[in-house]
């Protein structure tokens, strides 16, 4: 999807409940777009801290922590995960539990909790990351040697070609 085309579906749905758009995408920036959507009554709550298993690092915040454990798993977080949201089975740490509370609660750590309504409804949590750019949508429109162009310059060997093959 287009930068505008973006736009234009983010515009839609603010006028649809009469809200205006405060600041339209712009190039090379990025976005998080956070949806929980829910089958009950749109109020879902945080039952158990312990069910987290999504977390983002909190790049502005800084604090020395006590722990050997949570500067090791902080110190790999900020290496493999510097600025996109990660799962806490990715990291290496097998007490990394323990070094993500104290990140946590220093907040380090921002988490993405698991989200309950009532037993017989269902709850969903998305985040989306966008990042518009040009870059991308120019590459494909001035790629040369596409699937069933017959032109010329498809049919004498590129650089783009030969890395597919």
């Amino acid at each position: 999807m287009m930068n505008k085309e973006v736009t234009e579906a983010i515009q839609k749905v603010a006028a649809a409940y009469d809200c205006k758009i405060v600041e339209e995408f712009e190039e090379n920036e990025v976005y998080a777009i956070d949806i929980v959507t829910s089958s009950g009554d749109g109020k879902p709550k945080l039952l158990d801290e312990r069910q987290t298993t999504i977390y983002k690092r909190a790049v502005d915040k800084n604090y020395h922590l006590n722990m050997k454990s949570s500067r090791f798993i902080f110190s790999e977080i900020s290496q493999k995960f510097p600025i996109m949201p990660f799962t806490g089975r990715a990291l290496e740490e097998k007490r990394a539990r323990l070094g993500l509370v104290e990140c946590v609660n220093h907040d380090l750590l921002q988490p993405y909790p698991v989200l309950h309504e009532k037993p017989d409804r269902i709850t969903s949590h998305a985040l989306l990351e966008l990042q518009p750019s040009k870059t991308i949508n120019d590459a494909r429109k001035s790629r040369p040697g596409k699937k069933g162009d017959k032109s010329e310059s498809s049919q004498k060997p590129n650089q783009w070609t030969q890395q597919q093959m």
